[in-house]
């Protein structure tokens, strides 16, 4: 008797710790942001304080009665520990409408057929009260929805298993996930020890230790699901923050591993790749180490990396690093803008800020400064180079006689033309109205001269149709061509270059234009202005 009264004692005491639980629960507000947390509580209390008045009662009838209320509590235990699982786990398939219609749908049969057994003998038959010692305990035959539903719990309780252990795998290092994976996982593997002990006969009598267990796996849950804020933060916080983010973010461990991500991110990441992206480097997958920046940072304030092409859009990279409670660096966080029309158009107003509107050539203002650097640069280095100024003789008249129309065709028509005829390193630019100019790096003046004639000759062969009924010949203009030649080693500055090219194009323009005219600037001899024949 006294036995029996402490066998009782324990499983009511198991009940009452649940109910405790449950009742902390209720009053810390969890229970309405985590229901699985509250059922699995309520599932175990019922279980035990059932179990304990099995085993208080010496009848058949009176030990099937608390079997329907165990079964109140242990038929939905099932469906319970995979939503935890889903949820700790980060295995959200565990709880999608079919499996959990098809779990509901078993541990409903399993209650409807415990509470009409007498009926029909499915889950157990031929009950009979036997002596175990001290105690009298129930035997009977399983019926074949027993056997079902033990293989259906076993089967729930191993995805559980499996699931937490991915789960506490996967999450970074120290970090607060990993640890609430693993509290829950060695919670989960109670039921387990608890069968074992049973089926070993550890014990001299052949009691169920699992309502036992249930007080160790009650406090486990309760400690993984609250005390690392799974339903305080995390579920809110992902639903409402992470997953709905419009931007693909990115949480990698220290080892710049994948370890989690939002939908934004998952779409992205399925334009690169159809294999497993989880476990991977985060680098292999964006085609560069983007969390190097932060790597670099002195301070933990969220860093920009350069931004990165990826699936033929642009994106802005910022990184914030993730510490522990003690500071240590556990991964970084890793969220990506979609800057491509930004980029498209911060690209398409340089390229207008760069380029001349009509033409399309380069602009006054970006000839000049490159002209500046190949100068510094030819400077600094020896190098011999040139700059080239031609303007266009008699073009006012094509205006004043065709139309600007018509002038306008011309000017586009002898940029691409003199384009055509310059080598990849030079540069041409409008330098104003119908005067242009060429930069020529690393040219001597021989060079340089031979491209000079070759773009008199570019431009004398141009032509465009006047638009004039009638006319069927074309219209075309001459050019005065001025060259500024440096020779190596000679320090001047861009200003004396641009008055020396710009007074052989007016000595050309004397002479009658259609010429080639040539200053130079040389350490040795005086500045002088040659024409080219």
């Amino acid at each position: 008797m006294t036995l029996q009264i402490t066998l009782i004692a324990g499983t009511w005491l198991v009940a009452t710790l649940a109910l405790a639980l449950l009742l902390l629960v209720w009053q810390r507000g969890h229970a309405r942001r985590a229901p699985v947390l509250a059922l699995l509580l309520l599932g175990s209390a019922l279980y035990a304080f059932g179990y304990g008045l099995e085993l208080a009662g010496d009848s058949v009838a009176w030990v099937f009665a608390t079997f329907r209320i165990q079964h109140l509590g242990i038929a939905f235990a099932p469906v319970l520990l995979l939503l935890l699982a889903a949820d700790v786990g980060r295995a959200p398939r565990l709880a999608s409408r079919p499996v959990m219609l098809v779990a509901l749908a078993l541990s409903l049969t399993t209650v409807v057929l415990v509470y009409t057994n007498p009926l029909h003998g499915l889950y157990h038959a031929n009950p009979r009260m036997v002596e175990a010692g001290p105690l009298t305990l129930i035997d009977f035959d399983q019926g074949p929805w027993y056997v079902l539903f033990h293989v259906y719990m076993a089967v729930a309780l191993i995805v559980t298993n499996v699931t937490l252990l991915r789960g506490w795998a996967r999450a970074p290092h120290g970090s607060a996930l990993r640890a609430q994976a693993l509290i829950v996982a060695l919670a989960t593997f109670l039921p387990w020890l608890g069968s074992l002990v049973y089926l070993l006969g550890v014990l001299p009598l052949p009691i169920d230790t699992s309502p036992y267990a249930l007080v160790f796996f009650s406090v486990l849950v309760y400690v993984g699901v609250t005390r690392f804020a799974l339903a305080d933060v995390s579920p809110i916080a992902r639903a409402l923050v992470f997953e709905r983010m419009q931007d693909p973010a990115f949480v990698v461990d220290h080892d710049g591993r994948l370890v989690d991500h939002n939908e934004a991110a998952a779409a992205l990441l399925r334009t690169v790749t159809a294999e497993p992206w989880l476990g991977r480097p985060l680098a292999l997958l964006l085609g560069r180490d983007v969390t190097a920046a932060q790597a670099a940072s002195t301070t933990d304030t969220i860093v920009e990396a350069e931004p990165i092409e990826l699936a033929g859009r642009s994106y802005d990279a910022r990184i914030a690093q993730v510490r522990g409670s003690r500071a240590d660096a556990l991964g970084s966080v890793v969220v990506l803008r979609d800057v491509s029309d930004h980029t498209r158009l911060q690209r398409m107003l340089t390229q207008l800020a760069l380029t001349d509107e009509l033409t399309g050539i380069a602009n006054r203002r970006h000839l000049l400064e490159l002209a500046e650097r190949v100068l510094t640069r030819a400077v600094r280095d020896g190098e011999p180079t040139a700059f080239v100024i031609f303007d266009l003789d008699r073009f006012k008249l094509v205006n004043d006689d065709y139309g600007h129309l018509v002038g306008d065709r011309l000017l586009r028509a002898i940029s691409k033309a003199v384009a055509a005829n310059l080598r990849p390193t030079d540069l041409l630019g409008r330098y104003g109205g119908e005067e242009f100019g060429v930069c020529l790096p690393n040219t001597t003046e021989e060079d340089a001269v031979r491209v000079a004639q070759r773009v008199r000759q570019a431009v004398a062969a141009t032509s465009v149709p006047s638009g004039s009924a009638g006319d069927r010949g074309g219209i075309g203009v001459s050019a005065s061509v001025g060259v500024c030649a440096i020779a190596s080693g000679v320090a001047t500055d861009l200003e004396t270059v641009l008055t020396r090219a710009d007074d052989a194009q007016y000595e050309a323009k004397r002479q009658g234009g259609d010429r080639v005219v040539v200053a130079r600037i040389a350490a040795a001899e005086p500045s002088t202005l040659d024409p080219v024949d």
